[in-house]
């Protein structure tokens, strides 16, 4: 019997024995793969989120008017860093969130963004709603990105002077103005550490181009660039600060409705300040369009009134020179002066062709259908596009200085005159600038209704395309055809009756 039992004790010594093995070898695979995932003891249950499932969880609780700033961080952060943050906010939790100066904690943690969420009710409404689309997401080669530095400095909240050194010595300075215990502050302190010199732990970086979208009483759109870098076997969003001269480097995000609410309101203001300099230009242009209508009304024969209005500022210098050059002095009577007749007769078979169709007394009126706003490559996208010439008049670029020059010789002005003040005009006088891009403030098209009433009425529309470049309107129509165009128009009598005899011929 006394055999029996020791076989029955060995055995029994030999069970537990094996049980200790067991569970050592299933605590050490559970540490490893805790390092292998980038779980700690804290955050083994946390979960991985995608790219999409952080914009996703972050928009959501700005949705629901979360103030927690630690839902945000536990949606952005590093491991290391969420378990610095739960210390951190439990010890402040127990101690107290009295203001401390230089640190930022009561006016974002205590007040649960509520300056934020206000704003966002104030410009969108009560009913506000964010919403997201990532554009474009690709995987970027981690050597090829240029970053000597990480910046992490936003985990605690606390101001940051971008030295390590700094930081913590605020973090401890502030714990110790609550009175928390010297053991507290050094555990504080050390997971505080463990965020720190993560830029060697990012193995792969993501990049993508989202699009957020605040809508309620109004609405915006921003577009942002987001990286993502894989710290510890979670994705962590960055913006990429790229510097030619010196290091480039990640600054941490954090999704929060601070992000979304300074980037809203920068938009409502840029929204604003467009919406009265629109309306600034608009005024010039209706100033503009009156100044010509009422120059025709007037019958008012001089071509600078008409092209000050319409054409650009070399234009108007040199009309101004040309007519300086030629104040005062009798004019030989030659032949080609033809080509300057807008110039010469002063609109005389314009006029008359208007008061044989419509009275003496005709009147000339206009009522702006619609507006809108035209991105100026949606104009040179069907090709170059040049100024009117400043002479307004259809003559072979070959001969137009010589003809000009012949002109100004039946005035007696000198050759020595006509260099100093006709040749730098040269590009003006044969309407070859072309239209870009630059200085162009604004492009506006416009609907406009026409009506010239006197023994009869007559009405008809017409696009314009107003170009704002350099303080000055200038006037633009569309043709179409095999090679469709833009050209550039001066709203002087001549385009009236032009316009007239189109209308009349069902053009």
């Amino acid at each position: 019997m006394a055999e029996i039992s020791n076989k029955k004790k060995y055995m029994i010594i030999a069970l537990i024995a094996a049980l200790i093995i067991v569970i050592s070898v299933t605590v050490v695979l559970m540490v490893l793969g805790g390092k292998r995932t980038g779980n700690t003891e804290n955050s083994k249950n946390r979960e991985v989120y995608s790219e999409e499932e952080i914009l996703e969880k972050c928009i959501e609780a700005i949705n629901e008017g979360d103030g927690k700033w630690l839902t945000y961080c536990e949606i952005c952060h590093s491991d290391e860093a969420i378990e610095f943050l739960e210390y951190y906010y439990e010890v402040c939790d127990e101690y107290g969130w009295e203001e401390v100066s230089g640190n930022e904690c009561k006016n974002i943690v205590e007040n649960g963004y509520e300056e934020e969420f206000r704003t966002l009710k104030e410009l969108f409404g009560d009913e506000y709603k964010i919403t997201y689309k990532i554009k474009s997401k690709e995987k970027v080669d981690r050597d090829s990105v240029d970053i000597e530095d990480v910046e992490y400095g936003g985990a605690s909240n606390v101001t940051y002077d971008y030295i390590e050194g700094d930081y913590a010595s605020n973090l401890k300075n502030r714990l110790k103005y609550l009175d928390v215990p010297e053991k507290t502050i050094e555990k504080c302190l050390d997971l505080y550490d463990k965020t720190l010199d993560i830029n060697d732990e990012i193995k792969e970086v993501y990049k993508a181009e989202v699009e957020f979208i605040v809508s309620g009483t109004r609405e915006i759109t921003f577009t942002d660039e987001i990286w993502f870098g894989e710290v510890g076997g979670r994705l962590v969003p960055f913006e990429y600060i790229e510097m030619w001269e010196s290091d480039s480097w990640f600054r941490h995000r954090v999704i929060t409705p601070k992000y979304i609410c300074e980037a809203a309101e920068t938009m409502v203001e840029q929204e604003e300040r467009l919406r009265l300099e629109n309306e600034e230009l608009l005024k010039e242009t209706t100033l503009m369009l009156d100044n010509c209508f009422k120059g025709i009304n007037e019958k008012d024969g001089e071509w600078l009134t008409y092209c000050q209005e319409c054409q650009w500022m070399d234009a108007h210098y040199f009309v101004r020179q040309f007519y300086k050059l030629i104040d005062g002095r009798k004019r030989q009577e030659v032949a080609d002066s033809k080509y300057f007749d807008p110039i010469d007769n002063g609109y005389e078979d314009e006029f008359a062709y208007l008061e044989k169709a419509f009275g003496e007394e005709y009147k000339i009126t206009y009522n702006q259908i619609s507006e809108e706003i035209v991105d100026i490559e949606d104009m040179i996208s069907s090709g170059d596009i040049y100024y009117k010439s400043a002479i307004n008049t259809e003559v072979d670029q070959e001969t137009c200085m010589n003809n000009i020059s012949g002109y100004l010789s039946e005035y007696g002005v000198s050759d020595l005159e006509k260099i100093e003040n006709i040749a730098p005009y040269k590009e003006v006088i044969l309407g070859n600038v072309v239209l870009d891009e630059f200085g162009v403030d604004r492009v506006f098209k416009l609907e406009l209704e026409i009506t010239i009433s006197g023994t009869k009425e007559l009405t008809f529309e017409k696009e314009i395309w107003v170009v704002h470049k350099d303080r000055h309107e200038i006037p633009f129509e569309y043709r179409e055809g095999e090679e469709p165009s833009f050209e550039h128009i001066i709203i002087d009598p001549a385009y009236i009756v032009e316009s007239v005899k189109e209308s009349e011929n069902g053009k």
